[in-house]
């Protein structure tokens, strides 16, 4: 899997985004690899999204397809898991 810092996408208006990759991530049970990332866009209580998408490590373009239902839970647990550590990192 390539090390992604951050990649650009477009809005539903045109508009080039700026999409800060937090974690990239695999399910070593189906072999699928998904990509976390911030896009900017906040909550109701003013907090970051984090957004999550399936991705193809040996595509040569970066390319976000959607999680499935299927996948959700999964992707739930790691989420957690990744902000219960970055909340400890904060701590220290």
């Amino acid at each position: 899997m390539k090390d992604i810092e951050s990649f650009q996408t477009y809005d539903e208006l045109g508009g080039l985004v700026e999409n800060e990759v937090l974690c990239e991530f695999e399910n070593e049970e189906t072999g699928e690899y998904y990509i976390a990332y911030l896009d900017g866009e906040v909550d109701d209580d003013g907090e970051p999204v984090i957004s999550v998408n399936r991705i193809d490590p040996d595509a040569p373009e970066l390319e976000l397809f959607e999680v499935t239902e299927r996948e959700q839970p999964f992707v739930e647990a790691v989420l957690e898991e990744v902000m219960s550590e970055l909340s400890e990192d904060e701590d220290e």
